[in-house]
């Protein structure tokens, strides 16, 4: 008889280089970075939530939250469900973890422009471009 294989959190550590932002983070500070695109159509905001699942099932490094450890942070698998909205706040402000289901990034779109605002530790490099 086959166990039912249990549904484990992971966890992972940050990169030297992503260990200095969640310090220096804050509402004056907000190391975010957002990357767009723009499309011909207007957008359908339940098709691009489900997009948005979808993207999180292929690039799980994503699907994160940031936890305090003793002596360092970490990332912690978010299972929550990530927020797509209207966009309302200016480009690059500081994503409050509280208010966005503890994901380090947030979608937004407006008319026809989808944006993404990513939390500098999460990532810098192409994984922001394969993921939007």
């Amino acid at each position: 008889m086959k166990k039912k294989k249990e549904n484990k959190l992971y966890w992972r550590r940050l990169d030297n280089s992503a260990k200095i932002f969640p310090i220096s983070a804050g509402k004056k500070y907000s190391t975010v970075f957002r990357l767009s695109v723009v499309l011909t159509e207007k957008i359908n905001e339940n098709i691009l939530k489900e997009a948005v699942k979808q993207a999180l099932s292929k690039y799980v490094s994503f699907r994160v939250k940031m936890k305090a450890g003793f002596f360092w942070f970490y990332f912690e698998e978010n299972l929550k469900e990530p927020k797509v909205e209207e966009e309302k706040d200016y480009p690059c402000t500081y994503i409050d973890p509280k208010k966005n289901n503890d994901f380090l990034f947030k979608v937004t779109y407006f008319e026809n422009k989808i944006n993404i605002d990513i939390f500098h530790s999460l990532t810098d490099g192409n994984s922001r471009i394969y993921f939007l």
